[in-house]
C-alpha cells in the first residue's frame, strides 16, 4: 500500500504496490459520469477526502470471450488472476494510474515525468484496461528498472452499442471516441498530482485502441487539441476500420435492436425504445446473438475533421475461418473478381492456375492479400502522410513470434503487447526483444527520439530474437504493393477487399448449407435404416 495527497482532486489517495514495490498503481479513478443509455459523458471531478484506489473500477458491459477462447496462449502457471470486473454501463468510465513508488516523494518538488497513456483494444467490442495484456503498469515497472521512468494510465470506455450505437437522430454516435477523449481531459488536468507531465503525454493503442489513437489525431473539437505530445499506433489506424456512414451505424443498431428480447413491458416498443429501456442483461444477450464483428465508428460530422467516406472498410483481424474451407478454385475466382486490375493482383501475389496440388498456395496467397490491404499497406500510407507534413515517423515491423506457442501462432495480430507490457514471465529466448522494444518506447516518451533509421528503413524485431534496423521491402511486400494496391487507388481497394471479404464468405455458407443438408440426409437414411419392431 502506498498513499499520496493529491492536491488538484483535493483527496488523499491510496493505491496499491505491484512488481515487487517498484510502481503503485492508482486503481477506479472516475474520470466522467454517464447520465443516461446513449449520452454523451461528463467530465467529473468531485472527490472525497480519502480515496481508496485498491481496486479496479467497473467496466462496459459486454460479452465474455468463451471458455475455449485464449487469443495469446498464455500458459496456465504463467496466466494472471483475472480482476474481480463488475459491468456497468453508467460507472464504466474510469482508469488506473501507475507511477514508480520512488517518484512519490518528489511530486512536493515539483519533478515531472512523462506519461503514457494507454487505450485497449477489443474491437469496439470488448476489454478493458487493467486487463493482463493490455494494462501498462509493467512498462511502468521496466521504466524504473531502465532508467527512464514513465507514469503508465490505462482508460476503460464505453464499447460496442453503449459506446458505438447510434439512434436515427444521432445520439449515441462516437461516445466511445468521446469518452476516449474526456479521459485525455482528465489527464491533462491531473496528472501533475501523480508527479505526472501534462505536457509531455504518449497517446498509446493497439488494435482497435490504435483506432483510437488516429481518431483522437483527427478530432474536430477545439477539446480534443493539445491533449497529447506524440502517438504510438500498433497494429491499427482508421484505415484499418474506417468511420462509416452514420446511415449504416444505425443500421447495425437497429439489427442488434432485434436480437434483444424484452422481459414484461416491452409489448408494442419499436426498436429505439427497446433499446432504450432493455436490461443491460437483455442487451448483452443480444450482442451475443448478433455477433457484431467490429463495432465501427461514425463519420457523422460530430467528431471527424474530414470526411472518411473513401477510406478502406473494417479490418478483419480472423480469415481463417473463411479462407480455410474455401476451394482453390473459390479464392482464384474472388481473386479474378477484382477489376480493372486482376491480371496484376494474380501476378503479384503469384497467385497459381486452381488445381488440387495448389490449394495451399492460393490460400496463403489470400491470406497475403488481405494482410497486406488491411495491415501492412494502410500503415505504410499512413506513415508516408505523416512524413509529407514534416512529422517525425518511426516504423517498426514486429516479427519475433508468439513467445508461447511459436509454432501454432507465429508473429501474430497483437502480440507485441506481450512484449511492451511485461505482465507474464517470458522465456528466456525472448527477453532481449522485450527489453529491446520497452527500451524504445521509453526513450519516445521521455524525447520522441526512438532510433536511427533511413528512408526504407524499419527497426525488425525478431524473428530468433534479432534486433535491428532493417529495410522495409525485406520484411514486407513492399514491391507488390507498389505492383498492385498503389494501382488501386482508395477508393477500388475499398471494393476489392469487399469483394474478396463477400465472395469467401458467401462461399463458406455455400459448404455450410451443403454440410446442413448432408447432415439432415444422413439423418434420415439413419432413421429409414433403424429396425421396427411389432
Amino acid at each position: 500500500m502506498a498513499t499520496i495527497s493529491h492536491t488538484s482532486l483535493h483527496s488523499r489517495l491510496r493505491g496499491v504496490s505491484l512488481f515487487g514495490d517498484r510502481v503503485v498503481q492508482f486503481r477506479g479513478l472516475k474520470f466522467a459520469s454517464v447520465p443516461r443509455r446513449f449520452s454523451r459523458a461528463e467530465l467529473f471531478g468531485e472527490y472525497p477526502s480519502e480515496l481508496d484506489c485498491t481496486r479496479h473500477g467497473p467496466i462496459c458491459p459486454q460479452e465474455t470471450a468463451g471458455a475455449g477462447f485464449d487469443f495469446f496462449g498464455i500458459p496456465a502457471p504463467l496466466q494472471k488472476a483475472k480482476p474481480d470486473f463488475t459491468f456497468d454501463e453508467l460507472e464504466c468510465l474510469n482508469l488506473a494510474v501507475t507511477l514508480p513508488k520512488s517518484h512519490i516523494s518528489n511530486i512536493p518538488s515539483g519533478k515531472k515525468l512523462p506519461v503514457l497513456v494507454n487505450i485497449h483494444g477489443g474491437a469496439n467490442r470488448m476489454g478493458a484496461g487493467c486487463t493482463s495484456v493490455q494494462d501498462p503498469a509493467g512498462l511502468s515497472a521496466a521504466s524504473v528498472t531502465e532508467g527512464k521512468e514513465v507514469i503508465c494510465v490505462a482508460i476503460n470506455y464505453r464499447l460496442n452499442v453503449f459506446g458505438y450505437g447510434a439512434l436515427p437522430d444521432g445520439e449515441g454516435s462516437n461516445n466511445g471516441l468521446f469518452d476516449q477523449q474526456i479521459a485525455l481531459v482528465w489527464v491533462k488536468r491531473h496528472i501533475s498530482g501523480f508527479g505526472g507531465d501534462p505536457e509531455n503525454i504518449t497517446l498509446a493503442g493497439g488494435s482497435a485502441g490504435a483506432m483510437g489513437v488516429d481518431a483522437q489525431l483527427h478530432a474536430a473539437s477545439p477539446i480534443g487539441r493539445g491533449l497529447f505530445k506524440r502517438a504510438i499506433m500498433q497494429s491499427g489506424c482508421l484505415d484499418m476500420g474506417a468511420p462509416r456512414p452514420r446511415e449504416k451505424v444505425i443500421q447495425t443498431t437497429q439489427r442488434l435492436a432485434s436480437f434483444v428480447k424484452r422481459g414484461g413491458g416491452g409489448k408494442g416498443e419499436d426498436w429505439v425504445e427497446k433499446l432504450r429501456n432493455a436490461s443491460v442483461r437483455e442487451v448483452v444477450g443480444g450482442l451475443i446473438k448478433a455477433e457484431v464483428g467490429i463495432w465501427c465508428v461514425s463519420d457523422d460530422g460530430t467528431f471527424f475533421s474530414s470526411p472518411w467516406d473513401q477510406a478502406i472498410p473494417t479490418q478483419a483481424i480472423l480469415w481463417y475461418p473463411q479462407i480455410a474451407p474455401a476451394s482453390a478454385v473459390t479464392i482464384h475466382k474472388a481473386f479474378a473478381g477484382i477489376q480493372p486490375h486482376s491480371a496484376r493482383i494474380l501476378e503479384a501475389y503469384k497467385v497459381p492456375a486452381p488445381s488440387p496440388d495448389s490449394a495451399p498456395a492460393i490460400r496463403a496467397a489470400a491470406f497475403a492479400f488481405l494482410g497486406d490491404s488491411l495491415f501492412s499497406y494502410p500503415a505504410h500510407k499512413l506513415a508516408l502522410r505523416w512524413r509529407s507534413t514534416g512529422k517525425k515517423v518511426y516504423e517498426y515491423c514486429f516479427d519475433q513470434p508468439n513467445p508461447y506457442t511459436p509454432e501454432l501462432r507465429g508473429a501474430h495480430h497483437g502480440v507485441d503487447l506481450l512484449y511492451l507490457f511485461p505482465n507474464h514471465e517470458l522465456p528466456e529466448k525472448d527477453r532481449a526483444v522485450a527489453k529491446a522494444f520497452q527500451k524504445h518506447v521509453l526513450e519516445f516518451c521521455h524525447s520522441g527520439n526512438a532510433w536511427k533509421a533511413s528512408d526504407g528503413q524499419v527497426m525488425g524485431y525478431g524473428p530468433a530474437g534479432k534486433v535491428h534496423v532493417v529495410e522495409k521491402k525485406e520484411r514486407r511486400r513492399v514491391a507488390e504493393w507498389e505492383d498492385s494496391l498503389e494501382l488501386l487507388g482508395r477508393a477500388e481497394l475499398v471494393k476489392a477487399i469487399g469483394y474478396v471479404k463477400e465472395y469467401l464468405g458467401e462461399a463458406k455458407k455455400a459448404l455450410e448449407s451443403e454440410a446442413v443438408k448432408a447432415l439432415k440426409s444422413e439423418a434420415v437414411r439413419a432413421q429409414s435404416q433403424r429396425p421396427k419392431y411389432s
